[in-house]
């Protein structure tokens, strides 16, 4: 696939904000017979579904994304929530695949205050978190299936949440704020059909790093 010049497609990558010099050094390297052989070897042993397994994620997680990422595109960055339970925050830089070459200072920054906020605001919703919402006060499960896609926008002013189940589902999505008083947060709650999306929005937040969790109640027969 890389031809005779299996250094060549380096120069390709336009995803990657690199400076010139970078380049050239990169094309050097892996320019020499046999380098190229240990990170493809990565990749062909890679298998996509080793993760399954380990279910999903409940620890309060951060993800970064370089909005000009053109290995990883703004839908598999939103689907990444599909894979957390805990309270989730998604954090865009103008930036492409190699994050901490491109924007050392702000993934710092990013990953510094999740580590010095996350607990504060973690503790905040777990005794509320688990108060069922439904009206006949049956209790609420924490995992959802991947056909529920739900995406928070990260200064926590709208959520969008789209259904491609086969049934309808209840629950609700709480969002809190660091920038927001102690006991702040915003709940939104859903009782979405088969196939269907809804997208609300708030305005009037102050700023802050945004987190959020949902609660899911049992899938429920389509209504006639």
């Amino acid at each position: 696939m890389l031809g005779f010049n299996r250094a060549s497609y380096l120069k390709r990558l336009r995803w990657q904000m690199l400076p010139p010099e970078q380049v050239e050094e990169y094309t050097r390297v892996f320019g020499e017979p046999g380098a190229l052989r240990g990170p493809l070897n990565w990749y062909r042993a890679f298998a996509f579904d080793s993760l399954d397994p380990l279910g999903k994620i409940t620890q309060p997680a951060l993800y970064i994304w370089g909005n000009e990422d053109g290995a990883f595109g703004r839908v598999a960055a939103n689907k990444t929530a599909n894979y957390v339970d805990g309270p989730f925050r998604q954090h865009s830089l103008k930036a492409g695949h190699q994050l901490m070459r491109e924007a050392p200072d702000q993934v710092a920054d990013a990953v510094l205050s999740h580590l010095k906020t996350w607990s504060a605001v973690s503790e905040r919703w777990n005794a509320a978190l688990a108060m069922a919402p439904q009206d006949d006060g049956s209790a609420c499960d924490q995992s959802r299936p991947h056909c529920l896609n739900i995406v928070v926008a990260p200064d926590g002013h709208a959520v969008r949440i789209r259904n491609s189940c086969d049934e309808r589902h209840q629950g609700a999505v709480r969002i809190a704020c660091t920038g927001w008083a102690p006991e702040a947060f915003v709940e939104f709650r859903f009782d979405l059909g088969a196939k269907g999306e809804i997208t609300q929005q708030s305005s009037g937040f102050s700023a802050g790093d945004c987190y959020y969790r949902h609660r899911l109640c049992a899938a429920k027969a389509p209504r006639n």
